[in-house]
């Protein structure tokens, strides 16, 4: 088994794994390191390939950016780049919300803790299918798909698995 955190530059040779008298029978990529192009993994090693993936799948974020559209056009904002336009959407809805509850009691400590308890967010983000904070914690992406790649110069993603915490 291979566990390999490189990005994109890094890959460059890599499908020569396949062609070792002692092939790996499995090689982990990670998805974040990749920049989500993960369609750079070489169609030699994509049998044995599997993708920490913590995105939206390819085609669920259909349903998130027509709300972000139909937004923009309540706000009269003209979309101009739909991901800075996705992030800036996600960002008031937690700030709305975080805000709305403080109820003028406003301080940083009792604004953490808000968010710290906030309820999972699941639709409002483009790029990530679940967002929650926690006390103590940096970040609010917590999980991931694994996926495969199928073979081809246009290969898919393919989920092999639920959304996992880690």
């Amino acid at each position: 088994m291979f566990l390999l955190w490189l990005g994109p530059e890094d890959l460059a040779g890599i499908e020569s794994i396949a062609d070792l008298p002692q092939k790996p029978s499995l090689f982990f990529a990670s998805a974040t390191m990749l920049g989500k192009r993960v369609q750079l993994v070489p169609d030699a090693i994509r049998d044995i390939t599997f993708i920490a993936y913590p995105y939206r799948m390819p085609g669920d974020e259909v349903y998130i950016s027509n709300i972000v559209e139909q937004w923009l056009k309540y706000k009269k904002i003209p979309p101009a780049n739909a991901a800075i336009s996705a992030k800036v959407y996600f960002l008031t809805r937690v700030l709305a919300d975080t805000m709305t509850s403080m109820r003028g009691d406003f301080y940083r400590d009792f604004f953490l803790d808000l968010l710290d308890t906030m309820v999972d967010q699941t639709m409002i983000s483009l790029d990530f299918p679940r967002l929650s904070f926690g006390p103590g914690q940096r970040y609010a992406s917590k999980g991931c798909y694994i996926v495969t790649l199928t073979r081809g110069a246009q290969p898919k993603v393919v989920r092999e698995s639920e959304w996992i915490i880690y």
